[in-house]
C-alpha cells in the first residue's frame, strides 16, 4: 500500500512540473486597497463610485518576455493578448482589460536620471455596466531615491511597496478622453503561486504527514 502511494505521489508531482514548466513564466499579482479620490467636478462619474469602495483584483504578465525597447535604463513589456491584463473589482463595477484588444504595458525603470520607477498601465478597457467608458487604468510607483531596483528585468514576483515610498497610488480615467477619474489607495500587492506550485506544496505536506504518522 505504501509503495502504491509513493508511485501516485510521483505522478502527482511529474504531472505538476511538467504543467509549471508550460506556464512557470505567467506571473499574477493580486492587488487590493480603497478608492482615495473622485473626481468631482464632472458629471459623468455620477456617484458611481465614493472614497471608501474597495478595491480588489489583479494584473497577469509573463516574466520571460524581452522588453520592447533600447532605452538605457528603461525596460517597456508589452501584452497584446490572454490571458495578460489587469482585472479590478472597484466598488460594486468590474473594471478590466479588453482581451479582444489588449495593450497592456508593464514598464521597469532603473536609475533613470537617478530614478527607478515601476509602472502597470491598460491603455484598451472594457466599458463599465453602465456603459461608461474606461480610457486608461496606471499604477506608477516611483523611487527617487534610485535604490528600489537593481536592473530592468521583469521579475516574477510583487514589488515590496515599502520599497517605493514616493507616489504609490492608482489612477483610473473615464469618458472618450479621459478627461475625468478616481484614485486608489494600493495597500497590499501579493503574489498568487500558480496551481502547479501549490499542488507541489500540498503534495510535499502530506509526505511529511505520512512520514511523521508512521
Amino acid at each position: 500500500m505504501y509503495g502504491k502511494w509513493r508511485i501516485l505521489t510521483l505522478v502527482a508531482v511529474l504531472l505538476a512540473l511538467s504543467a509549471g514548466k508550460a506556464r512557470s513564466e505567467i506571473v499574477t499579482i493580486r492587488i487590493d486597497g480603497e478608492v482615495s479620490y473622485v473626481d468631482s467636478y464632472s458629471t459623468v462619474l455620477n456617484d458611481l463610485f465614493v472614497v471608501g469602495d474597495p478595491v480588489s483584483g489583479e494584473y497577469v504578465y509573463e516574466a520571460g518576455s524581452g522588453p520592447g525597447n533600447t532605452r538605457t535604463g528603461v525596460g517597456d513589456y508589452w501584452f497584446r493578448t490572454e490571458p495578460y491584463g489587469i482585472n479590478l473589482t472597484v466598488g460594486d463595477f468590474t473594471i478590466q482589460s479588453d482581451p479582444d484588444n489588449l495593450e497592456f504595458l508593464i514598464e521597469v525603470v532603473n536609475d533613470h536620471h537617478g530614478i527607478d520607477a515601476y509602472a502597470v498601465m491598460s491603455y484598451n478597457n472594457l466599458p463599465l455596466s453602465t456603459g461608461l467608458l474606461v480610457d486608461m487604468i496606471s499604477w506608477q510607483l516611483i523611487d527617487y531615491s534610485g535604490t528600489a531596483l537593481s536592473g530592468t528585468s521583469l521579475l516574477g514576483e510583487a514589488p515590496v511597496l515599502s520599497d517605493w515610498p514616493d507616489e504609490p497610488w492608482m489612477e483610473v480615467s473615464f469618458g472618450d478622453r479621459g478627461n475625468t477619474a478616481i484614485t486608489v489607495s494600493i495597500e497590499a500587492v501579493t503574489h498568487i503561486p500558480e496551481p502547479a506550485t501549490v499542488l507541489l506544496l500540498s503534495l510535499g505536506g502530506l509526505a511529511m504527514l505520512r512520514r511523521t504518522g508512521r
